[in-house]
């Protein structure tokens, strides 16, 4: 089995994209899947030769976190790179892995349909997308936060690779609840009030000495 994945993190191997890949092919590398080869998108300079990986691939993992509810930027460009290959690729199997800071899974479901379109149109075969919300901070969680999402990622990549396929219910299962609930909503607000919400976002703005810039609104 010849994968190939694509890690299309603006943050390339220091994002919570390279986590959630990692524990994937967990069971593949412990198993002695060895032709497995792992590509950072960020690295732009390198598409052409990614390209050529990607052609010559039997499965691929497109892995990627979403941005304004749509792929990075970095993950758009290597795909239209591809655009010489467009239906000359059914032997190619394609899966994908879509994650991001909204609690909602839902939010990813355009991404979704787009990503099934674009395999078609590359004459690929499509094995689903593998959604996970409320991704961001993975990394900085303790272990017994992100214990769940680990084992269903580390079930998917073993059922991936006893039947060559993704889980259905396993994916399901690590996208639900679709939406927030009714009393998920009222918790959010009310913890909202403390600071506890934002309290990593405020971080991130105060690591890069724009927090007292967090309301600006230059398009309005």
């Amino acid at each position: 089995m010849k994968l190939t994945i694509f890690n299309g993190s603006p943050r390339g191997s220091k994002g919570n994209t390279k986590m959630l890949v990692d524990w994937f092919k967990e069971p593949l590398e412990s198993n002695g899947v060895t032709d497995l080869k792992i590509f950072y998108l960020k690295d732009q300079k390198k598409h052409s030769q990614m390209a050529k990986e990607f052609i010559n691939s039997e499965y691929i993992l497109f892995a990627f976190p979403l941005y304004t509810d749509a792929m990075p930027g970095i993950v758009k460009l290597f795909i239209d790179s591809l655009e010489p290959y467009q239906g000359k690729l059914n032997s190619l199997k394609i899966m994908f892995m879509v994650h991001s800071g909204f609690p909602e899974p839902v939010q990813s479901r355009t991404v979704e349909k787009y990503l099934q379109v674009l395999t078609g149109k590359l004459d690929a075969v499509y094995l689903g997308t593998i959604i996970k919300g409320g991704s961001e901070g993975l990394k900085i969680m303790p272990p017994m936060m992100v214990k769940k999402t680990k084992k269903i990622l580390q079930g998917l990549g073993e059922e991936f690779l006893k039947t060559k396929k993704l889980n259905a219910e396993l994916i399901k299962k690590l996208a639900t609840p679709e939406k927030m609930s009714p009393f998920g909503i009222f918790m959010f607000k009310l913890f909202s009030k403390t600071g506890l919400t934002n309290f990593y976002w405020n971080g991130m703005l105060k690591k890069n000495k724009v927090f007292d810039r967090r309301f600006d609104a230059p398009y309005n």
